[in-house]
């Protein structure tokens, strides 16, 4: 306990330390963001070798995001088979060369090889428009991935922070969609001990007894967590799908006869679908829908309408507007913020809708096109359910 008494007294002099204790909640995904472009045109969270030679690994960029420890991820889309680029983890470094890219994927116009620094091989796959590839770490371990499936364990161990890295060779190679996925963590908890430290002054001041520890352990609550999840097909009709991406394989050409729901829910709250852009002359929708398994084109209740290039917008069948072109790479969301549906290309928003939704909702689509495809789909929600 603390007194006043006369000589001889102490002065205290209070020391606090803070113990920060971040604990993984989730792992986000975001778009990875560029730096160091070199020889490269950005383009959304895609990049493109617009200038540098031809068949030279001269053309690169970097992610602003890094993977700081744990678990984490980078992926890119399949949009084409007939060029050569890499991309994969590194730490960050400053070179344009595959050689730079510590743990790469070697997209090798329709074939997947493994490339770690100068060293390559590894053929793990066979590659079609519209494949995820991803990169994944864990506590250092480096694994590979063809839309969802492992094919690859590295024996290297990862050096955090860890960045995506790149590397095209082909002009106007083109690396998609690239997204990082994160370890989160909640506000990180303080823990503040006080330690005095006593020094006699001969006046009257408190007195403290050694040994005194006051502790202050404030708890405050961590802001919501998006959840985000490939989309997992369920009612398919005419399509085929590989990993999150669906292909229109059946039905008729030129009819809206083929399409998919997304097995996960936004249960209630916040939320949104996304895909991305893997061509420009097909016809295809998707968007959110109170669940149903219907694949016509009037049939989702908030949707973006990818028209050989046109950008439009439609309510259950009803047109609200055209917006713009979109290209390869464009990223696309139908999001839910408060009760109100929002349209987004590249996370700037186009429309916002003056219906409110009914829940849950489930990402539905419908394709008019022969070949075309509703590519890397996800859903993300705090409140996201798989039934």
């Amino acid at each position: 306990g603390e007194s006043l008494v006369p000589v001889p007294t102490f002065t205290v002099t209070p020391t606090f330390t803070a113990t920060l204790s971040p604990t993984p909640v989730a792992t986000t995904c975001v778009p990875a963001g560029f730096t160091n472009a070199a020889n490269v045109t950005v383009t959304g969270n895609s990049i493109q070798k617009t200038g540098g030679a031809s068949s030279t690994w001269d053309a690169s960029a970097i992610s602003t995001q890094r993977i700081l420890w744990g678990v984490g991820s980078v992926s890119v889309t399949v949009d084409s088979i007939s060029t050569y680029r890499m991309f994969g983890l590194s730490t960050p470094n400053g070179g344009t060369g595959h050689n730079h890219v510590q743990f790469g994927a070697y997209l090798a116009g329709n074939t997947m090889y493994i490339c770690e620094g100068i060293l390559c091989g590894n053929n793990v796959g066979t590659l079609s428009v519209g494949d995820t590839v991803s990169v994944s770490v864990q506590d250092g371990l480096v694994r590979y991935y063809l839309n969802a499936v492992l094919v690859y364990t590295s024996t290297n161990v990862a050096v955090y922070p860890l960045t995506f890295d790149s590397s095209i060779n082909s002009m106007g190679g083109r690396l998609t969609n690239v997204v990082m996925c994160l370890a989160t963590v909640a506000t990180p908890t303080a823990t503040m001990t006080y330690t005095p430290s006593m020094t006699p002054t001969g006046t009257a001041t408190a007195k403290v007894t050694p040994g005194t520890t006051r502790t202050n352990t404030p708890t405050p609550l961590p802001a919501p967590t998006y959840t985000c999840r490939a989309v997992a097909w369920t009612a398919l009709v005419n399509v085929t799908a590989s990993g999150n991406t669906i292909t229109k394989t059946g039905g008729l050409s030129a009819q809206w006869d083929a399409g998919a729901i997304s097995v996960q829910q936004i249960a209630s709250g916040d939320g949104y679908a996304q895909t991305s852009i893997v061509e420009t002359n097909t016809y295809a929708m998707f968007g959110l829908d109170l669940a149903n398994t219907t694949v016509t084109a009037g049939d989702t209740d908030f949707a973006l309408f990818t028209a050989g290039g046109v950008l439009k917008v439609y309510e259950s069948g009803v047109l609200r507007g055209n917006f713009g072109s979109y290209a390869i790479g464009d990223v696309l969301k139908v999001a839910v913020v408060n009760g109100v549906v929002r349209y987004y290309r590249n996370d700037v928003l186009l429309y916002t809708s003056g219906i409110a939704p009914s829940y849950p909702l489930q990402m539905n689509t419908a394709i008019n096109s022969r070949g075309g495809h509703v590519a890397n789909a996800y859903m993300c929600s705090p409140l996201l359910l798989k039934p």
